[in-house]
């Protein structure tokens, strides 16, 4: 009925209360860091929020069933958690924080989750099509500074999606080590240029 005390409804948050603060006594029994600092922030918000939603058990298991997933997805080649943050504008904002731009500067962007730090240098020009399926496709660009004078030796770090819109590391059993993948350094006018195929949108 409308209006009705539910006992209940007092103890669920002092329950949670009770938690959250054997969780921080503990925490500060391992002494002041930032990595602390952000863990209790995140447990009060985690809290807070639960206690707000209230979700059911069936909804927790789905949530860590979702989050389960993830993990699965995730390997040395494929980096799911990364694009979880990007789905959350997570990786944005740090980023934004961290990189501030001036005006007219190239705005942040992220790097994702088929990023490999591992790729070798090229030569300029040269092909990063390594099984050359697909339609050809020239690039060319000039890295310059605000004051319009080049960069040289710039380092450009190219990766993208082949015709039919995957990328190497998420077929690796069908597409070469590397392949639509490079490293190249800007000659003393800021110049790069490179043959690649045409890529299609990845989902």
């Amino acid at each position: 009925m409308h209006g009705q005390h539910d006992p209940k409804r007092d103890e669920f948050p002092k329950a949670i209360s009770t938690q959250a603060e054997e969780f921080s006594r503990r925490l500060t029994a391992m002494g002041q860091s930032r990595l602390a600092a952000a863990a209790q922030a995140a447990v009060d918000g985690l809290h807070a929020l639960i206690v707000e939603l209230r979700p059911s058990g069936e909804e927790f298991r789905q949530a860590i069933d979702f989050l389960t997933e993830v993990g699965h997805y995730a390997d040395a080649r494929r980096q799911e958690w990364v694009l979880f943050a990007d789905v959350l504008g997570v990786s944005s904002l740090i980023e934004d924080q961290n990189s501030p731009r001036p005006v007219g500067a190239t705005p942040n962007t992220l790097a994702g989750p088929f990023y490999r730090a591992d790729v070798p240098e090229m030569p300029l020009g040269a092909n990063i099509s390594r099984d050359h399926k697909g339609e050809p496709l020239e690039v060319a660009g000039r890295i310059v500074a605000l004051d319009g004078d080049a960069i040289g030796d710039a380092m450009v770090e190219i990766w993208q999606a082949n015709a039919e819109g995957l990328y190497e590391n998420q077929e690796p059993d069908r597409q070469p080590e590397f392949n639509l993948r490079g490293r190249f350094r800007t000659d003393p006018q800021g110049r790069f240029r490179l043959t690649t195929v045409k890529p299609k949108g990845y989902t």
